[in-house]
């Protein structure tokens, strides 16, 4: 099953979930078990395709901020860390433009998110890139 990235993105006329590597997918993938063996983190099976969390992301808020701080994007204080949302994202994309429209638009922070809504916002900022 070809799962979701940090942060990771997909949805229709964005980047294709068949140009992530096999190595990146099996990483996201552990991360992935991790979030759903937590009660807390868990969301229905059919979300963890990439598309359907990104529908679903106000929701999941818990499954999505524990995959982004496995994957290094988000702190546990919410704050984004930029270098490794982009180390992320340069292993996840060949295309170099898109990884640095997404750093740029989607590093961002309201003073008043918590953590989790953080998540949630870098998540949808994410799969918005076209």
């Amino acid at each position: 099953m070809k799962l979701w990235i940090v942060i990771s993105l997909i949805i229709a006329g964005s980047v294709s979930i068949d140009c992530f590597s096999d190595a990146y997918l099996a990483r996201i993938k552990t991360y992935v078990d991790q979030c759903q063996a937590n009660p807390v983190t868990h969301v229905p099976e059919d979300w963890l395709d990439l598309t359907v969390l990104g529908r679903h992301a106000d929701e999941a808020g818990p499954h999505i901020l524990c995959r982004l701080k496995k994957v290094g994007s988000i702190k546990e204080n919410g704050d984004i860390d930029v270098d490794a949302l982009r180390k992320d994202l340069q292993e996840a994309l060949v295309d170099t433009a898109k990884v640095e429209e997404a750093v740029n638009k989607c590093s961002k922070k309201e003073s008043n998110w918590t953590a989790e809504k953080t998540a949630i916002e870098n998540y949808k900022c994410v799969l918005s890139i076209k």
